[in-house]
């Protein structure tokens, strides 16, 4: 009778794009999950428990199942057809390499496009991993905002000049009333958040939830639920904020001292008076007074519950309204966030105790750990979602696309005027910096977002299909998912449980994770640094890239970076075991 290993239990947690980052056990027998376990209060002791949900519960069968890319690819019939045939890694390095040098030598730097990805959202990443061989590579034309919060960030940052207008989750206790508008934690599992609603609401903290559906934050905290129509919520924000003005229940000292733009009286120096929001909200400016009744017919929520939630808003002081990321995630959706901000203003439930400015409501304590980045020396970047237009017309894109450069001097430029000769390290004839290519090279690299998560996807297929335009694209995924299916060279990636990795919260916790390697690597998948190495030994540039550094000592010498400033940190061993 064979003597069968005992089962022996490795910590890690969940590397892929969700705040939960759960705290998981993995079980493991013979080289082999048996099963996961997850973190519970008692062994969370004083701090907020990472427990993981049926989804983390399972993601051994997920990441691990019969459908996992098992050998580097190289596609054989039409982008987007998925048929490919097996080749070596070697032959995947030399062909990337090769592509790499043409299309760098051929149309410039600003012909290459790492694209938005997170299927990895980790210290160590594969698009990060990319940008930095390619910074080192001559540059690339790099990207700014998110597919998840491009409009709120913005907004947020016009409106007060950071993003950093949350209070510390602790302090919702402080609270006297908590709105959620348009956020759903129970189901994007948003750091710790549940736990700390659920105290409030364990404390008395009255909750409303406003969203198109009753979700299952609202279910889980047994909280008031009012539905309304999708992309309407600014609509309702406005007549909140004219019946707080008609009741005189503003904080009229606070918009005097602190804001710019609520009457006449306070208006930036040049700008007509008569565009306060003063003026607008009261239809002198429009004629269209922003009633309760005028938002109904909008919102399809009754003027009266407008009205209630007003006033219980306006008088709970101090209140929390907490805007999520849905409704800011549609055409002028940063207009739902500006709303959001003018009632925590016109309330004065900015910057005080139980209070949230709404917004982003960015908050952190400490320092998270990064990977050491190389300037960029292409200066150009277009907003994250008009990569498929500067694969078609790049090089036509201008500032009102909103096409920036970084400048050499730290300042951002917008692109030449049309017509202006061009050369391909972003400089004109006359000085200026312009965008000089269409981009010509795709590197995909664990991100599902070529296809599955961008909008118009037919013409977005169609776009991708024509070799003609983005000359080359790379794909590294566990699956075949849509966008992998567009690849030229598709290459398998490992999961949480085949490598190492440090994970951070998304926004607010006071916590590092680390993903112990838990089994070896199934098939040929490797780490997206192990092979991007190799094509940096093609191009020269093995040694600058890598630093002599496998990607565990990275992760190692990045920590002890932090430690000297996170000095309550423990010391890396004991962060690998207890994690």
């Amino acid at each position: 009778m064979s003597h069968q290993e005992e089962a022996k239990v490795i910590h890690t947690t969940g590397r892929n794009n969700c705040g939960g980052r759960c705290v998981i056990h993995a079980h493991v027998r013979d080289g082999r999950i048996e099963k996961l376990t997850t973190d519970t209060a008692a062994e969370a002791g004083c701090g907020a428990p990472l427990t993981a949900c049926v989804r983390g519960m399972n993601y051994h069968r997920t990441f691990l199942g019969e459908d996992r890319l098992r050998y580097p690819m190289k596609r054989t019939g039409e982008r987007g057809e998925g048929s490919f045939k097996r080749i070596t890694w070697q032959e995947a390095v030399d062909t990337i390499a090769s592509e790499w040098i043409r299309i760098r030598d051929t149309y410039g730097p600003g012909s290459r496009y790492v694209n938005y990805a997170t299927g990895i959202s980790a210290l160590m990443r594969g698009n990060t991993l990319a940008k930095r061989l390619l910074s080192l590579d001559g540059g690339y034309l790099d990207s700014y905002n998110s597919y998840s919060t491009a409009c709120i960030r913005q907004a947020t940052s016009l409106m007060y000049g950071t993003n950093r207008t949350g209070n510390s989750l602790e302090d919702w206790l402080n609270t006297n009333l908590i709105i959620l508008w348009g956020h759903n934690p129970a189901e994007t599992k948003f750091d710790t958040t549940m736990y700390y609603l659920k105290k409030a609401r364990e404390k008395g903290v009255p909750i409303v939830v406003v969203d198109p559906r009753k979700n299952d934050t609202a279910l889980m905290l047994e909280a008031e639920w009012i539905p309304i129509r999708p992309a309407t919520d600014s609509a309702m924000m406005d007549a909140m904020a004219y019946v707080i003005i008609r009741e005189k229940l503003l904080d009229q000292d606070f918009l005097d001292r602190c804001c710019l733009g609520f009457d006449k009286d306070h208006m930036p120096e040049g700008i007509d008076p008569s565009e306060c929001y003063l003026s607008y909200v009261t239809g002198e400016k429009d004629g269209i007074p922003k009633t309760p009744e005028w938002a109904e017919a909008i919102t399809g929520v009754k003027a009266e519950q407008i009205r209630s939630l007003a006033i219980r808003y306006a008088t709970a002081k101090p209140a929390a309204l907490i805007q999520g990321y849905g409704p800011q995630r549609n055409a002028y959706g940063e207009q739902s966030t500006r709303g959001g901000i003018l009632l925590a203003c016109l309330t004065g439930n900015v910057g005080i105790k139980g209070g949230w400015a709404s917004g982003a409501g960015g908050n952190s304590r400490h320092k998270n750990p990064s990977f050491p980045m190389p300037v960029n020396p292409y200066p150009m970047k277009i907003p994250v979602f008009l990569w498929t237009e500067a694969v078609v017309r790049g090089h036509e894109l201008t500032e009102l696309d909103g096409v920036t450069a970084e400048g050499r001097d730290g300042g951002l430029k917008g692109r030449q005027n049309p017509g202006t000769e061009q050369s391909r390290d972003g400089q004109s004839s006359s000085g200026d910096i312009c965008l000089a290519s269409d981009i010509k090279m795709i590197l995909n690299l664990a991100g599902n977002c070529l296809i599955n998560q961008h909008s118009h996807i037919n013409r977005t297929s169609e776009i991708l299909k024509d070799t003609s335009k983005c000359e080359f694209i790379v794909c590294t995924d566990l699956f075949m998912t849509p966008s992998a299916k567009f690849a030229d060279i598709l290459l398998p990636g490992v999961s949480m449980f085949e490598c190492e990795n440090i994970t951070m919260p998304w926004q607010y916790g006071d916590f590092l994770g680390f993903n112990n390697k838990v089994i070896e690597p199934l098939y040929e998948g490797r780490f997206e640094y192990e092979w991007l190495s190799e094509v940096a030994d093609r191009l020269g540039l093995y040694e600058e890239f890598t630093e002599g550094r496998s990607a565990g000592e990275w992760l190692e010498s990045i920590y002890h970076d932090l430690r000297r400033e996170e000095t309550e940190l423990p010391d890396y061993e004991t962060f690998k075991k207890s994690s």
